[in-house]
């Protein structure tokens, strides 16, 4: 009966250690599996928001044609879609030029076409990130 006691024992320490390397694994790989994540997240964001620009610069030029339509033009995104503003003024485009991207929409922020031509982003989220543009029209993502 001792035997099998110590067969026992060995293979309880045995299944313990194989369960300790195992979590001591996990916790070793979790900051990598979380920081690629983190990473595709910012990208994703990132490239949605060059899309949404280029949808506003669209629906700038299509809506051109057809009125007068003064800058600053800016696109203000909402969870039910966006509102378009011309010189601070609600303007209303025809059904015809309302532009939809493919792919993830904004649900909150702005984009602006500003006087001298530059596209400026403020606060543009996707998800948990919000993107933000400087200067040189440059797109950043974060918290």
């Amino acid at each position: 009966m001792k035997n099998n006691d110590n067969v026992k024992q060995v293979k309880f320490v045995e299944n313990n250690a194989v369960i300790i390397v195992l979590f001591v694994i996990l916790i070793i790989v979790t900051p990598y599996i979380t920081s690629i994540i983190g990473s595709t997240w910012k990208k994703a964001d990132e490239s949605s928001t060059k899309g949404v620009i280029e949808s506003v610069k669209l629906l700038y030029t299509s809506s051109s044609v057809t009125t007068e339509v003064s800058l600053p033009f800016e696109v203000k995104y909402n969870r039910n879609g966006y509102e378009t503003y011309s010189n601070g003024t609600k303007f209303f485009p025809s059904k015809i030029m309302k532009v939809d991207t493919e792919g993830q929409k904004p649900k909150s922020g702005t984009v602006t076409i500003k006087l001298d031509g530059t596209v400026s982003v403020k606060d543009l989220r996707f998800g948990l990130l919000k993107c933000n543009s400087d200067k040189n029209e440059k797109v950043t993502c974060g918290l």
